[in-house]
């Protein structure tokens, strides 16, 4: 049995819900996802040793990330670091 229930606020898991294969080519008017800058961005992150430094668990009550949380975890934290990282937003 699969542990999530079939409902419209869950991920599609369930095909009979399709009216089309998501295989077939669809126009998708205003949407561009501009696959090459996304990769040239992608390769400019190089912040892997900072977050080597970050914790899995945290060790303290203080405000730190760590990657078992529920916000941001795992490759979700990791994305994000490194856009804040690269483009450095201003406060």
């Amino acid at each position: 049995m699969i542990p999530i229930i079939d409902h419209y606020y869950e991920p599609l898991f369930n095909p009979k819900h399709l009216r089309y294969s998501l295989r077939k080519e669809r126009n998708l008017p205003g949407i561009n996802f501009n696959d090459d800058e996304q990769l040239e961005i992608l390769n400019k992150f190089d912040f892997n040793d900072e977050l080597l430094q970050f914790p899995l668990i945290k060790k303290s009550n203080e405000r730190e990330y760590q990657y078992n949380c529920d916000a941001f975890s795992s490759g979700d934290g990791e994305y994000l670091y490194n856009m804040i990282r690269h483009f450095k937003p201003k406060e």
